[in-house]
């Protein structure tokens, strides 16, 4: 029983996906913690936007390389 060659892309995707999804989440405990977030202005609900768009966004993308992964191991 031979394994087919197996791809790089999906162990690739799946960790630039999981630092997608972690960069905004520690960034945002980050600069709370820093006192960065001392009042509830515009900066605020704009960081917190932009860090649940990246949240999402990378674990979708995580979530495509576990797909890619678990297709590769099917061979």
């Amino acid at each position: 029983m031979s394994q087919g060659k197996r791809s790089i892309t999906g162990p690739l995707t799946f960790s630039i996906g999981g630092c997608i999804a972690g960069a905004p989440v520690f960034l945002f405990f980050f600069l709370l913690f820093n006192d960065r977030f001392a009042g509830a202005d515009q900066g605020f609900y704009a960081f917190l936007l932009l860090a649940l768009f990246m949240l999402f966004g990378g674990l979708f993308i995580a979530s495509v390389g576990m797909q890619m992964i678990l297709e590769d191991s099917q061979r």
